[in-house]
């Protein structure tokens, strides 16, 4: 069990580093032994993966929340047949649960953000070329407000009050909700990013 809880911090840990791929690494070999993946079968282990990488997937590409449900679905059922226990199973989940929320509360009381690569990111006005102009241009929106018309988690696509353009934008302030009104905080490069109006 021990395995499975440091693996699950390592692996949320590594969602806050900007060299996350030695955490990747530790957390699913950690996972492997708490599956003991050299003496059953390895499907429980290739399916829990599969569900962590969708939580991940979620992360950092908004859509509705369908990837992230089928992450936990099939978390559910890899722990499910690993305990075979439901107060059992309940208690750990609740548990990988509190472990997630503390290490995140730790990572942002150290000052950490959530990292994610800009390949993730749409960084200019949707349909709109990318070239000199629009890098000038898009710090003459700082401190422009706007709306969030897609959940910000923390990427999504907000509306600009003033030309009505759809910007794709990474909170400051970690998950925003559609409807939410934001202001631009500061540009870098060609990442808006924006907080709570």
């Amino acid at each position: 069990m021990i395995w499975l809880f440091l693996g699950t911090a390592l692996l949320t840990l590594a969602l806050f580093l900007k060299f996350k791929w030695l955490n990747v690494v530790v957390a699913v070999g950690l996972f492997a032994v708490y599956f003991d993946v050299l003496n059953q079968p390895i499907f429980d282990y290739i399916i829990f993966l599969i569900g962590v990488a969708f939580l991940i997937i979620e992360l950092y590409i908004p859509d509705f929340g369908i990837v992230g449900i089928l992450g936990v679905i099939t978390i559910i059922y890899s722990l499910a047949e690993q305990v075979r226990d439901i107060p059992d199973l309940i208690l750990l989940l609740l548990a990988l649960v509190g472990l997630v929320l503390a290490v995140s509360f730790i990572a942002y009381q150290a000052g950490l953000t959530l990292q994610i690569s800009p390949q993730f990111v749409l960084n200019k006005a949707i349909g709109k070329q990318v070239d000199e102009d629009t890098l000038v241009s898009y710090g003459k929106l700082i401190n422009e407000t706007g709306l969030v018309i897609e959940d910000l988690r923390p990427v999504g696509k907000i509306k600009l009050d003033s030309d009505q353009q759809v910007y794709e934008v990474m909170s400051e302030e970690g998950m925003l909700e559609a409807s939410q009104p934001v202001y631009i905080s500061r540009v870098k490069g060609t990442q808006l990013y924006v907080r709570k109006n």
